[in-house]
């Protein structure tokens, strides 16, 4: 598994979540990947859907209006209860 360093996660909406990415565009969002923990591309996070499943993505852009992240894992929550 590619979990080994500590990775930042963020419970995203629907709408951002595509098929193979998550894009996200969301100002408050876009304000902690920038400012707030200095998220760079090629940095690693962990997207979390709130239907039980989570995502490892790696930021392919960062700009001030989007994150384009591509997914590398799926695979379900394992903290979520039953």
């Amino acid at each position: 598994m590619l979990y080994l360093a500590i990775v930042q996660h963020f419970f995203l909406s629907p709408p951002c979540f595509q098929k193979e990415s998550v894009q996200i565009s969301e100002p408050e969002l876009l304000r902690q990947f920038t400012n707030v923990l200095r998220m760079r591309e090629g940095d690693r996070f962990v997207a979390l859907d709130d239907s039980g499943l989570e995502y490892l993505c790696i930021i392919e852009l960062l700009s001030s209006n989007l994150v384009d992240a591509r997914i590398l894992e799926k695979r379900t929550n394992a903290g979520e209860p039953e």
